[in-house]
């Protein structure tokens, strides 16, 4: 039985086709070379300089732009580099995805890191906490069942549109349930086998036009 957002689901895919090829393609291919270094990395602490290109720069930008993020980047690069709990917590979140499989299951397991918690509330930290980076980091590292939107606002707006529950739940449980709904519709309008052959990349982007598809569809 169709659900009331199913139309917009599938409008949003059809706009994630309408994307930008090129565009696109470089944040496939740099999402593939985070999960290839992480693939390659040895899971020690000491090993981890690799993940700084994927923290503020131009790799990261090409996968999800910064919108309107009000921290320092200067400063979310160091606490993420150099303070050794929060290196710590990076190695568990990157051993998660390492030894997979990476899907849905691992929602708990990462929340229990409690990544996002250990950044805002360590001394170090100063001026705006980092959110809009912070989360970034999380949708790429898990990117096969999270969406591109790093926005939390924006994030609740289209959890709202797609009837999920509770919208005040973890950043990481909303992520999650978003792309189920995403996923769910699309089984639903026989689009799941099609939506199969898609890149990591472009399958997640679907979530991020339903904002546009939904302000397109109900337009008094």
């Amino acid at each position: 039985m169709r659900e009331p957002y199913d139309g917009i689901v599938e409008l949003a895919y059809q706009k994630m086709k309408l994307r930008n090829q090129a565009n696109d393609d470089e944040a496939k291919e740099a999402l593939q070379q985070f999960y290839n270094q992480i693939e390659k990395w040895d899971g020690t602490v000491s090993r981890l300089s690799f993940i700084e290109d994927y923290l503020v720069g131009a790799h990261m930008n090409k996968i999800i732009a910064k919108g309107m993020a009000q921290a320092s980047p200067e400063g979310f690069v160091r606490i993420m580099t150099q303070e050794p709990s929060i290196l710590e917590k990076v190695t568990q979140l990157l051993l998660l995805r390492k030894s997979g499989p990476v899907d849905e299951r691992l929602t708990n397991r990462i929340k229990d890191v409690q990544f996002e918690r250990a950044i805002k509330i360590h001394p170090s930290l100063h001026g705006t906490a980092p959110d809009q980076y912070i989360h970034r980091f999380l949708c790429c590292l898990f990117m096969e069942f999270m969406t591109p939107v790093a926005n939390k606002n924006d994030l609740k707006k289209i959890a709202k549109i797609l009837d999920v529950g509770d919208p005040n739940v973890s950043f990481i449980h909303l992520q999650v349930r978003v792309r189920g709904k995403v996923e769910g519709a699309l089984q639903r309008l026989k689009l799941d086998h099609e939506v199969s052959k898609l890149d990591v990349f472009r399958r997640a982007v679907i979530a991020y036009h339903i904002l546009e598809a939904n302000k397109e569809l109900n337009v008094k």
